[in-house]
């Protein structure tokens, strides 16, 4: 399933952030990149912790990579 990851600046592994759904209706869509639309952060960026080496890092929406 398509995904939108982050990769860990400690480990660096990526790890999946959002899944996004197959179904075409459902999908958030960003008309104006023409993918998908990624998920909004706050402004000051996120904390989450990797699922790979459990380290938490602050993260930025910019940092989010789409992969199939």
């Amino acid at each position: 399933m398509p995904s939108w990851v982050l990769v860990c600046p400690e480990c660096k592994q990526d790890f999946a952030h959002t899944e996004i759904p197959t179904d075409p209706k459902r999908r958030p869509f960003d008309r104006f990149l023409g993918t998908e639309a990624k998920p909004e952060f706050p402004p000051g960026g996120l904390r989450i912790e990797c699922a790979n080496c459990r380290k938490t890092s602050l993260f930025h929406r910019y940092q989010l990579i789409y992969r199939r």
